[in-house]
């Protein structure tokens, strides 16, 4: 088969006029509570209560190592 395109040795059709299914998101409780919650967090952040990405960064970057930082705290 060297030398063959993807069409030629896809053992099915796809069809051309096929549309990909949009990806599903997880069911939430309510879409009314899921803003809610978003709402939330960024008071958190705004409020200065966020973790900064240069130290989740380098805990992300810790993991697996002889030297695995603790998950940093918010400020």
């Amino acid at each position: 088969m060297a030398g063959l395109g993807l069409a030629a040795r896809v053992p099915y059709d796809l069809g051309m006029d096929a549309k990909p299914t949009p990806a599903k998101l997880p069911p939430q409780d309510s879409d009314a509570e899921y803003l809610a919650a978003v709402d939330e967090g960024v008071a958190e952040i705004k409020a200065g209560k966020g973790v900064p990405y240069a130290k989740v960064r380098r805990w992300l970057l810790s993991w697996g190592s002889d030297n695995e930082l603790p998950p940093p705290k918010a400020s």
